[in-house]
């Protein structure tokens, strides 16, 4: 798969790192020189100094051709835009946008992410979603992980158990 991840911090580099790992084909965009060279190094990715928004710099990027623009620059208005300018002018079928501030996620806002407002298939802000784990693992202690579905009605649970544990081989 194509995809062009827009902003090469931390979040950057760990999602082109994965999906590189992956055999997906990467373009990696950001203004710091210094930091795009070391990734398309390291990472054996394609990678191109400029402002992802700006759809010159995207074109470069052959956005056209692209499957899933990720969108993690530091700036939350940068990463709408981006997802924006791939939609509209390069019909990129999937575009993720980190969102960090609380006043884009709240409820009453809810419909900005639309296909009629700002085209972007997923937000997410790591900060809630680390503290969202945080606060699960707390409630859910000796757990190795949890995940809530259908509105938290559900709770699935990871347990390491010890080889004479009682409930090895008992059907739930």
């Amino acid at each position: 798969m194509q995809v062009i991840v827009c902003g090469a911090g931390r979040v950057g580099q760990g999602i082109a790192r994965r999906l590189a790992a992956e055999g997906h084909n990467i373009v990696i965009i950001d203004e710091d020189a210094v930091l795009v060279d070391k990734l398309s190094t390291d990472l054996d990715v394609r990678g191109i100094v400029g402002n992802g928004s700006h759809p010159d710099v995207l074109n470069e990027a052959d956005a056209e051709n692209c499957e899933l623009m990720i969108a993690v620059t530091q700036f939350d208005e940068v990463n709408m835009v981006i997802c924006q300018v791939a939609k509209s002018l390069f019909q990129v079928s999937q575009t993720v946008a980190r969102v960090r501030s609380k006043v884009f996620r709240e409820a009453r806002w809810q419909d900005l992410f639309s296909q009629k407002a700002l085209p972007i298939d997923l937000s997410f802000s790591p900060e809630a979603l680390v503290g969202d784990a945080i606060i699960e693992r707390f409630h859910t202690q000796g757990a190795m992980m949890s995940a809530r579905f259908a509105g938290g009605k559900v709770q699935l649970i990871g347990l390491d158990m010890n080889e004479d544990s009682p409930l090895l081989g008992t059907n739930l």
